[in-house]
């Protein structure tokens, strides 16, 4: 039988729904672990004064993204629970080199994100600390080197079959939503005490803005990069669309992206009034910790600043544990899965095909791991988060364009929104540096020759010999 890189649907089982609150954290999760502890500091540093006008816009823009994606998710019925579940075909209107183009591009956004949560996590733990920022990369690959070990030893005993995926994805999520919960109250205090302190000394609260061209070329510039910021809408490609959360998704969308904005602009507002928008760009290249040197210009007692930094470790150390697990159960549908079961073939040390499938499952892990260090080696997260955006934005794209060949009776929203997304995200990945695009399209066109070789490889193995 020929392979084919994505999965087969008949093969997919419906485990049991999420529950409302599961689907918030699902959305807000990468908001935190990326966007606030990290990226607004990048978005500071591109957009200078437009930063506000900037995160208005992205939110606007991440809320079509979201309309785009809540619809392929109803028309398509049911789905798997969770990303790990990963993958079936989210897009079954397309052709498949451009279905698996999507899967590609979401593969590669969560190695980028899973590399920033590295550095966030050695950044956030050095800063607090006051230890030298020479030790960043070293520390981020220990903490990458420990995740992959964890994850690793997760899949040593079974397989990953359905109810291991499920199971495991179940115990992350519960991580996820535990470490949100954390984040977001701490994020709400760092908002209460920034406020109260902009009040005490009368500084002027409000949105401040430019008309000079050259703000709002950085502010389009720093919208591209935001929209890293909600990472988390894709999950919902994963979600079992029943009846009751059909009806759910439009609002869990909705409030994902109303409260991201909210708490983005409020973040942003005390970070530019307390330290200002250069100080908060210069943290992320001196230490990956902007919300850290809010703290310190608050003047507040010093475990305000272990209180955040735990914070930021807990919900970007889930979040890279999480992406190690879905990186890996997606690895062998993108790649192929004999190749990958081939590294774990030998027969006196895998006498079954149960410790063999479990073998494949920890090189899958393995793999994973040495990738994400690799990226990590780069150091820079400013770059890293480029390309994240990059390959966002163009899945994006392809998500706004499956929805526009949606049969109308399964369209949430007028076709205009679509094309409206679609033009929007294809407009704005054209503000990203050249140095993005070029490694960005060269690794699409990998990607594509790949998947070509891998199917001629098929159709050779399955030609009948003469």
């Amino acid at each position: 039988m020929s392979h084919q890189l994505l999965p087969d649907r008949s093969t997919a089982t419906v485990p049991q729904r999420l529950t409302f609150s599961e689907m918030l954290s699902l959305g807000v999760g990468p908001l935190l672990a990326m966007g606030l502890f990290v990226g607004l500091g990048i978005a500071a540093g591109a957009a200078g004064s437009a930063l506000m006008g900037s995160l208005v816009l992205a939110g606007g823009v991440a809320l079509i993204n979201g309309a785009s994606i809540a619809q392929l998710a109803v028309a398509q019925g049911s789905l798997p629970l969770l990303e790990g579940d990963e993958p079936l075909p989210p897009f079954p209107t397309l052709r498949p080199w451009l279905q698996f183009t999507a899967h590609w591009l979401l593969f590669l956004f969560r190695f980028t994100t899973a590399a920033v949560a590295a550095l966030g996590v050695a950044g956030y733990g050095l800063s607090a600390a006051r230890i030298d920022i020479v030790w960043l990369v070293p520390l981020a690959l220990l903490v990458t080197l420990l995740g992959t070990i964890g994850v690793w030893r997760c899949s040593a005993p079974r397989t990953l079959d359905d109810a291991t995926v499920n199971a495991t994805s179940r115990t992350l999520l519960k991580l996820r939503l535990g470490s949100v919960i954390v984040a977001g109250l701490a994020l709400l205090l760092l908002l209460v005490a920034g406020w109260m302190w902009m009040l005490r000394l009368e500084l002027p609260i409000g949105l401040p803005s430019s008309a000079h061209p050259v703000a709002w070329v950085a502010g389009l510039q720093s919208t591209a990069l935001l929209l890293s910021f909600y990472g988390g809408y894709e999950t919902i490609l994963r979600l079992p669309v029943h009846p009751v959360s059909s009806r759910l998704l439009p609002i869990a969308i909705g409030l994902i992206a109303g409260l991201s904005l909210i708490l983005s602009l409020g973040i942003a507002l005390v970070g530019l009034g307390v330290v200002g928008a250069p100080v908060l760009a210069s943290a992320v290249t001196a230490d990956v910790a902007p919300l850290l040197a809010i703290v310190r210009g608050l003047g507040v007692h010093p475990g305000w600043t272990y209180g955040l930094a735990i914070a930021a470790i807990l919900v970007m150390l889930t979040l890279l544990l999480e992406h190690i697990h879905t990186l890996a159960i997606a690895l062998p549908s993108l790649v192929h899965p004999e190749w990958v079961d081939s590294l774990s073939r030998n027969p006196k040390r895998n006498p079954d095909s149960r410790t063999a499938h479990s073998a494949s499952a920890q090189w899958a892990v393995a793999l994973v791991g040495v990738a994400i260090a690799c990226l990590v080696l780069v150091g820079e997260v400013e770059t890293i988060w480029a390309f994240s955006a990059f390959t966002m934005l163009f899945y994006n794209a392809i998500t706004h364009f499956a929805v526009l060949h949606l049969p109308n009776a399964t369209r949430l929203y007028p076709r205009w929104l679509a094309v409206l997304g679609l033009g929007v995200c294809l407009g704005l990945v054209g503000w990203l540096q050249w140095d993005v695009w070029l490694v960005g399209l060269g690794l699409i066109s990998l990607g594509l020759i790949w998947r070509g070789i891998s199917q001629w490889t098929d159709d050779s193995d399955d030609s009948p010999v003469s």
